[in-house]
């Protein structure tokens, strides 16, 4: 079972402009989204990490007021940890990349963060989730499918040091989605829905700065501008993307604590106890 705590307050959800919010945020970034074919890429990557960085701030000041007003339960400290790293990490990420004009950013020590994010995720997971009775042969077919992308990408784009980081992302995600399954994260759709993609955007980062990185030629024509875009370039939605695994998490994480708060009012509501109802 979940962990109980006494500072929980028993019938007390989220406030609904709170979600109201986070539904907004999500909408504005799908729009961003769009602004990459016309605003120049640059002040394109300049206001997402502004945003990706913002919003990782707000999703933490979200997990530090649910831990003090709503539930004291160890996966909102987690989780706001990891969202004033990530803030931190990728601060750091586009100053360094601004300095070498991004060229051979992909291994330096903000990786570190990037990658620690999905670590005390999966954490989180473990310490609030019960682990759930799932067939071995679902788990072995996860497992194998990523095993088989990692030997796959190893024979694509060789195995420098880059590459090599890129495949143990591949593995890293294995486990995170494992684990997640395992403890029936899955249930929780707009959680489960964060969770996948964290790990896309996580994936897709790692492949934009090896493969693509090194074939920056590669292009396509933007429909309806008839522009060409680098493939390299477009991949500048990884950032957004990052910021919709956020928000997606921070909603599943209320949606998760609504329903068991209402859950708690409900078995101790006197109706529920009363043998004549």
């Amino acid at each position: 079972m979940p962990e109980t705590d006494k500072r929980s307050v028993q019938g007390r959800i989220v406030p609904e402009w709170i979600m109201s919010l986070l539904w907004v945020i999500v909408a504005l970034i799908a729009v961003f989204c769009v602004l990459i074919f016309y605003i120049p890429l640059d002040t394109y990557r300049f206001y997402g990490h502004i945003l990706e960085a913002g919003t990782a701030l707000f999703c933490m000041a979200c997990c530090l007021y649910a831990y003090r007003a709503i539930a004291g339960r160890t996966i909102l400290l987690l989780a706001a940890f990891v969202y004033g790293g990530y803030a931190l990490s990728t601060t750091f990420w586009y100053l360094y990349s601004v300095a070498l004009g991004r060229q051979y950013v992909f291994v330096s020590v903000s990786e570190l963060g990037f990658v620690g994010f999905i670590f005390f995720l999966i954490a989180a997971i473990i310490i609030e989730f019960p682990k759930r009775k799932v067939l071995v042969r679902t788990r072995a077919a996860l497992m194998g499918f990523f095993l088989l992308a990692a030997l796959l990408v190893a024979g694509t784009v060789g195995l420098s040091l880059p590459d090599v980081l890129l495949i143990a992302r591949i593995l890293i995600v294995a486990l995170l989605i494992d684990i997640a399954v395992s403890h029936g994260v899955h249930q929780y759709p707009l959680l489960w829905l964060g969770i996948l993609l964290r790990c896309l955007s996580a994936v897709l980062y790692g492949f934009r700065e090896t493969l693509f990185i090194a074939h920056r030629d590669w292009a396509f024509v933007v429909p309806f501008t008839g522009n060409p875009m680098a493939i390299y370039d477009l991949l500048s939605l990884v950032g957004p993307l990052i910021i919709f695994s956020f928000l997606f998490i921070q909603l599943g994480l209320f949606d998760y604590l609504n329903s068991l708060n209402a859950g708690t009012a409900a078995a101790s509501s006197p109706a529920s106890r009363d043998p004549g109802c």
